[in-house]
């Protein structure tokens, strides 16, 4: 509930008043897009594996890929 929110918010005092919907309307989109990169990428990088460590091992690596996006991500939006 709180993160569907924030685009209105940061919209409302970045951008002029005739881009406020495109704004928004692109950074939910992002949201939405991320949800659904999820739900998709998830099955593809986590194997049906028999052996419970070898899922421990697919989950660590999808873990680790998505630290090192989010941190890229960050440090992109800091620079």
């Amino acid at each position: 509930v709180v993160v569907l929110t924030i685009p209105g918010r940061l919209g409302s005092h970045w951008f002029p008043l005739r881009q406020i919907s495109t704004a928004t309307s692109l950074a939910i989109f992002g949201n939405q897009l991320g949800i659904a990169l999820g739900f998709f990428l998830t099955p593809l990088l986590v194997g049906n594996h028999s052996n419970i460590d070898d899922i421990g091992k697919d989950l660590s690596r999808l873990f680790w890929i998505m630290a090192i996006l989010s941190s890229i991500s960050f440090l992109l939006v800091i620079i």
